[in-house]
């Protein structure tokens, strides 16, 4: 690895009740090996509402399959290499998923999470990784989230 960094974040996706969807994906060059060195997930649920959303599920792992989505641009913490890693959000069919880290979020605070360092989740060369959201019922405003990878290739 080169120690290119880089953020690979999506818009403001809008959230479906009962669902689960592929929110973001990453995929490895081909012989290019990355770490997946932290993520944040946030919603816009505000604070005390009365009706919040049931916690949401979110799945981290590798993937296979998926399709559709649209691109997002990875954004260099510094440097003038080039990003070889591809991303995409949005997908329109889900991913399978393998999950690494699957945890509850609540929809009112987010989660944000940085790996020690040796511990981070590594993706092989040509590999696939990506976050899900498993969504239960959501409140009478329209939730919606931005999803975050930290990255290093």
């Amino acid at each position: 690895m080169s120690g290119v960094i880089f953020n690979v974040v999506s818009p403001e996706i809008t959230l479906t009740a009962s669902t689960t969807k592929t929110m973001l994906q990453v995929t490895a060059a081909a012989n290019h090996r990355i770490k997946i060195l932290g993520y944040t997930v946030s919603f816009n649920e505000p604070v005390g509402d009365a009706t919040p959303a049931q916690p949401i599920i979110l799945t981290l792992g590798t993937q296979t399959g998926g399709s559709g989505g649209t691109s997002v641009t990875p954004v260099k913490r510094k440097g003038t290499e080039t990003v070889l890693t591809t991303a995409t959000h949005t997908l329109t069919s889900a991913a399978t998923t393998t999950a690494i880290e699957k945890q509850y979020v609540n929809s009112q605070t987010g989660v944000s999470v940085m790996f020690p360092m040796g511990q981070e989740i590594e993706v092989a060369g040509s590999g696939i990784f990506g976050i899900d959201v498993t969504t239960g019922t959501l409140s009478s405003a329209t939730l919606k989230g931005i999803f975050n990878l930290l990255i290093e290739e």
